[in-house]
């Protein structure tokens, strides 16, 4: 039988947003190889210091941190924010990442100046998309939540969600009918995926 400490793993997400080493350290003796997905959370470090601190981290020779980047969209709506974008999707991949996230920002918390939820689907991620499919960059997306969100407490599958949202009452979908339902995201989502396969169909780039 091969030994725990022999064998290969792999956390393939987790946030390595601190500077202190101890969690790198024990994950090598432990074996493992760690992938930190940085992320536009609002009570994380920022996106720039996030990847900062898995630089600094991964100057150790000896590191198995690799580390996926992000980029922001706080200037959604200006003019230049898709050149800016993509300059920081450059930039990280530049630094070493191993691809791009999109978090749940986008469908949830994102509002263009008419109070309209964005979308992942929406025109303005095309050139990202397209950008990153040329380059054969994978993406991540959490997008939405999983279904139990939008159900009432009661209906809802897993012990840990009902403990959650009755305790976060303002994360619990199904009391908030003014966001994007569970239905939309979905739908969302396949479009953005849709988007993908007509390009292949007619033969133009992604």
């Amino acid at each position: 039988m091969v030994r725990y400490k022999m064998l290969k793993k792999i956390d393939a997400h987790m946030h390595y947003n601190s500077a202190r080493p101890a969690l790198l350290q024990r994950a090598q003796s432990e074996g493992f190889s760690l992938l930190s997905i940085n992320t536009e959370v609002p009570f994380f470090p920022s996106i720039t210091e996030q990847e900062k601190i898995v630089l600094d981290q991964q100057a150790n020779k000896d590191h198995r941190l690799a580390h996926v980047t992000t980029f922001s969209t706080e200037k959604w709506e200006k003019p230049a924010w898709q050149e800016e974008v993509l300059e920081q999707i450059k930039e990280g991949m530049a630094n070493g990442a191993v691809g791009v996230k999109v978090w749940k920002n986008i469908g949830m918390s994102l509002q263009d100046e008419k109070g309209n939820f964005v979308m992942i689907d929406h025109p303005s991620f095309d050139p990202l998309f397209q950008y990153c499919e040329q380059q054969e960059i994978p993406v991540l997306g959490h997008l939405g939540e999983p279904k139990n969100c939008w159900l009432p407490l009661e209906e809802m599958t897993v012990k840990s969600d009902r403990e959650y949202f009755a305790e976060y009452p303002e994360y619990h979908m199904h009391k908030h009918p003014e966001y994007p339902t569970y239905e939309q995201q979905i739908e969302a989502r396949d479009n953005r995926l849709k988007k993908r396969a007509s390009c292949i169909l007619s033969g133009t780039p992604g």
